[in-house]
C-alpha cells in the first residue's frame, strides 16, 4: 500500500512573463529533486504545460 502522509516540499515559483496571446510564463524550481522547469500559462493562472509531466486537454466541443 502506497504511504499516504503529507510531507513538506521545497520549491519556488518566478513570474517571467504575463500572458500575452493568452500564453503566461512561470518557472518552477524544485529543491526536492533538482526540477527547473518553465510552466505555461493561462490568463488565469492555470497550467497549460507542464514540462515532463502534462499538458491541459481542451474541452469537448459541443456536437
Amino acid at each position: 500500500m502506497p504511504d499516504l502522509s503529507v510531507h513538506p516540499s521545497r520549491q519556488r515559483y518566478e513570474h517571467l512573463r504575463a500572458p500575452a496571446d493568452g500564453v503566461g510564463l512561470v518557472r518552477h524550481i524544485g529543491a526536492h529533486r533538482a526540477f527547473e522547469g518553465d510552466l505555461e500559462v493561462d490568463e488565469h493562472g492555470f497550467v497549460l504545460v507542464y514540462p515532463e509531466s502534462g499538458r491541459r486537454v481542451p474541452p469537448p466541443q459541443p456536437r
